[in-house]
């Protein structure tokens, strides 16, 4: 443990626990808005010493140089030959919006708006829109058993994936930029949707019901049928089983049946149905699968690990072994494609460099919350 004293009042004001093993070297920052410990655990520590909050947690393989004389840069060991430099930004870490009450299962996803200033989240009991500035809720959309809420591409209004169907709710923006969010909506389709992807142009929606894939074309109202053959009781997991690529060509979906059996993750021809290819994974219960939005890899993720896969070749680039096994394996791409978000347990998350899997920081929560959805802001701050 690290302890922090009130020297003028000679007590203790904060007792920081997180070390495995003995706290080696501790430093402050210039100007002490931040703190720094490596433990012989291999682990180093930034802490918000005001409040005692750990903000992140890297292992770093020998010991550090501490904090710059000025600014907030930490020199530390890569190996014998080389040197590493953390550059920290003085910012809140973490911030936690509360709805006031308490997440049931279904739903619990959230989506920044394109310009990153808004917050969108829905809950069993529908979807609400958060202004970031203020932490507040600015609007409220009643919808039972909302699976889904996203912001429509192009479009001045809100995507609903839930119970009853698919529907789209206006907002407009005036000229403060407040936002006002229409009571009526309008219904895409009545088929329960839990589990909604969509092609960025927002196009074609996917979605599953019992053995099949669905497609519903928007513009046109036809639905496209993809059947599993052979797997009468397989279906698609409820939580990110679906993934189209950003053109909307290709359509990756893992499954597993009554029984818990897996099965390999599938790749369709999103426009002829056609099956294109199938990659293993070993883990107990569904793969999830997420194209990445420049559109060269897909990440499979199971309950041992996850995997990038190069499309077109499909050749396996890396894995990563997860450490809590018993959880689903969550994840996000940042808009550019160059950092990943994995959750290697229910309550913590890795950003890895996407195209080499190098680790590059992992973030965990004050409270120890079980995550159900990740989501980089436009910019990936």
């Amino acid at each position: 443990q690290v302890y922090l004293w009130d020297v003028a009042k000679t007590n203790i004001v904060h007792v920081l626990s997180g070390h495995s093993a003995f706290p080696r070297e501790v430093s402050f920052s210039f100007d002490g808005q931040f703190l720094a410990s490596r433990g012989w655990d291999g682990t180093l520590r930034f802490w918000d010493p005001w409040t005692g909050q750990q903000l992140f947690k890297q292992f770093v393989p020998g010991f550090t140089d501490g904090f710059s004389g000025s600014g907030y840069r930490y020199g530390y060991n890569v190996n014998s030959h080389e040197k590493g430099i953390f550059e920290l930004a003085a910012s809140p870490e973490c911030r936690l919006l509360t709805p006031g009450f308490s997440i049931g299962p279904a739903g619990s996803t959230c989506e920044f708006s394109p310009d990153g200033k808004f917050l969108l989240t829905a809950y069993e009991d529908g979807a609400r829109l958060w202004n970031l500035a203020t932490g507040k809720v600015i609007a409220f959309i009643p919808q039972p058993q909302t699976y889904t809420a996203v912001f429509d591409a192009g479009e001045n209004q809100i995507l609903i994936a839930s119970r009853t169907g698919i529907s789209a709710c206006p907002f407009l923006r005036d000229a403060t930029g407040q936002i006002n969010v229409g009571a009526s909506s309008q219904v895409i389709s009545k088929i329960p949707a839990p589990n909604l992807v969509f092609t960025k142009t927002m196009n074609i929606f996917g979605f599953s019901v019992t053995n099949t894939i669905q497609l519903l074309n928007r513009k046109t109202g036809r639905i496209t049928i993809l059947s599993m053959p052979n797997r009468p009781l397989v279906r698609v997991d409820p939580r990110l089983g679906l993934s189209f690529q950003a053109d909307g060509s290709l359509l990756a979906c893992g499954q597993i049946d009554s029984q818990n059996r897996v099965y390999p993750v599938q790749v369709f021809n999103a426009v002829s149905g056609e099956l294109i290819r199938e990659l293993p994974h070993d883990g107990g219960g569904g793969a999830q699968v997420l194209f990445s939005p420049n559109g060269k890899w897909l990440l499979t993720g199971d309950n041992l690990e996850f995997r990038l896969w190069e499309v077109g070749t499909w050749r396996l680039v890396y894995s990563i072994s997860r450490g809590d096994t018993g959880y689903s394996a969550l994840m996000a791409f940042s808009a550019d494609s160059s950092v990943l978000a994995l959750t290697p347990s229910r309550d913590s998350v890795r950003l890895v460099e996407a195209a080499t899997g190098r680790e590059l920081a992992t973030l965990e929560a004050p409270e120890a919350n079980d995550i159900h959805h990740l989501s980089f802001s436009p910019d990936a701050s």
